[in-house]
C-alpha cells in the first residue's frame, strides 16, 4: 500500500489552533491582529475573532468550519487573536474547549494598566453599543462585567487549570507600543513563527473615536448568522473597505470619566494586581494600582 506524504500527514496531525491570543480586550488586540496577519508563515482566520470557543456564539458552526478559516497548506502556523476568550464571567467555557482540541496550543495574554484598559472598555462600548452613563454605571452587571476583565490573575486561573504557565506568554502592551520589534520577536517565539525584520512604527488600530463613528446597526449586524456567515467567506480586506464606507464623519464624544469612577476602579482592581504580578513575575512599575 503507498504510504501518505510527509506533506499530508502534517495537515492531517497539525491541531488548529497551534496559538490562541486570548486578550484582553482594549490592549493592544486589533493592534496585534493586524502585525500577526502579516507575518510570513502564520495562517490567521479569514474572520478576526471567530469566537468559535464560545457555546453562546459560534462554537455551534463545528470544528470542520473553524479549520476552513485558515490556511489550508498544513505549513504554516495556525492561530487567532481573539479577546472574548478572557472574558471569564461570562465565557468560563472557553479554556475546557481549547484544550480538548489542542492541549499544547501556545497563549498569548496581551494587558495594560488594569484602570486605563477598564476606561477605554466603557468608552469603547458607549460608543459601540450602548452603556449607562458614569454616574448610573455604579453596581451594574455592565459595571461588573468591564472590572472582571481587568482582573487578570482571575481571568488566567481557569487557564492555568488546564495549560502549564510555560504555555502562556504574558505582553505588556506598553512594551508593544514602545518597542514593537522586540514585543512581536518575543511573540513569535514564544508560538514557533520567524520573528519580523524590521518593524519601527506600529499604529495603533481599533481607537474609541473610530468605534463611535461606526454605526451601532453594524455591531449588531456583525455577529448575526448571516454576519458571520459574510465574514468568514469575504476575501481579505473587503469587510474593513466595508466597514470603512459606512463611517460617519464624526464621533459623539464620550461623557467625561469623573474622579470618583477612577478611585472606585482603582479600588476594586488592586487586589488582583498585586496577585497578577506575583502569578507573571513582571513588575508592572507604571500601573496605576
Amino acid at each position: 500500500m503507498a504510504q501518505s506524504s510527509p506533506q499530508t500527514d502534517l495537515s492531517i496531525v497539525r491541531q488548529i489552533p497551534e496559538f490562541l491570543v486570548i486578550g484582553a480586550m482594549r490592549a493592544g488586540t486589533t493592534t496585534l491582529h493586524n502585525i500577526l496577519s502579516q507575518l510570513p508563515g502564520l495562517s490567521l482566520p479569514k474572520m478576526k475573532e471567530t469566537d468559535f470557543f464560545i457555546d453562546s456564539k459560534n462554537r455551534h458552526l463545528g470544528q470542520d468550519w473553524y479549520q476552513s478559516l485558515f490556511s489550508s497548506s498544513g505549513e504554516d502556523i495556525s492561530g487567532e487573536v481573539c479577546p472574548n476568550y478572557a472574558k471569564r464571567d461570562v465565557f468560563p467555557e472557553v479554556p475546557g474547549h481549547v484544550a480538548a482540541v489542542n492541549p499544547n496550543v501556545r497563549l498569548v495574554y496581551i494587558v495594560r494598566d488594569p484602570v486605563v484598559r477598564a476606561l477605554s472598555q466603557y468608552k469603547h462600548t458607549w460608543g459601540s453599543t450602548g452603556l449607562p452613563l458614569p454616574d448610573d454605571l455604579r453596581g451594574t452587571w455592565e459595571e461588573r462585567h468591564i472590572l472582571a476583565t481587568s482582573q487578570y490573575a482571575w481571568q488566567l486561573e481557569i487557564w492555568l487549570d488546564l495549560f502549564p504557565r510555560e504555555q502562556i506568554l504574558i505582553v505588556d502592551f506598553k512594551h508593544l507600543v514602545s518597542d514593537p520589534e522586540a514585543a512581536i520577536g518575543q511573540i513569535a517565539e514564544h508560538i514557533g513563527a520567524e520573528p519580523p525584520e524590521g518593524l519601527d512604527d506600529i499604529s495603533r488600530d481599533n481607537s474609541a473615536n473610530h468605534v463611535a463613528r461606526v454605526p451601532k446597526w453594524w455591531h449588531s449586524l456583525r455577529n448575526t448568522s448571516m454576519g458571520v456567515r459574510a465574514r468568514a467567506m469575504a476575501p481579505p480586506g473587503l469587510v474593513g473597505a466595508v466597514k470603512s464606507a459606512v463611517l460617519s464623519s464624526s464621533a459623539p464624544e464620550p461623557p467625561p470619566i469623573p474622579q470618583d469612577m477612577k478611585a472606585r476602579f482603582a479600588d476594586a482592581l488592586h487586589k488582583d494586581s498585586s496577585t497578577f504580578r506575583k502569578l507573571s513575575g513582571m513588575a508592572f512599575d507604571d500601573w496605576s494600582v
